[in-house]
C-alpha cells in the first residue's frame, strides 16, 4: 500500500505538467497502482492463509 500511495503522489505530480488527455492516463495508471496492485497482493497472502489453515 505505500508503493500505491507513493506512485499516486508521482503521478499526481506529473499530472500538473501535462496536457489535459494525459492527465487521465495517470489517473488511470495511479488507480492501478494503488487499489489493484495492492488488492492482488492481499488476495494471495489470504489464500495462502486459508491453504495452511491458519
Amino acid at each position: 500500500m505505500i508503493f500505491g500511495g507513493i506512485a499516486c503522489w508521482v503521478m499526481a505530480i506529473l499530472s500538473i505538467f501535462t496536457p489535459f488527455p494525459y492527465e487521465m492516463l495517470y489517473l488511470a495508471a495511479g488507480a492501478q497502482l494503488a487499489w489493484f496492485i495492492p488488492g492482488l497482493i492481499l488476495r494471495k497472502r489470504y489464500l495462502e492463509a486459508k491453504r495452511k489453515h491458519v
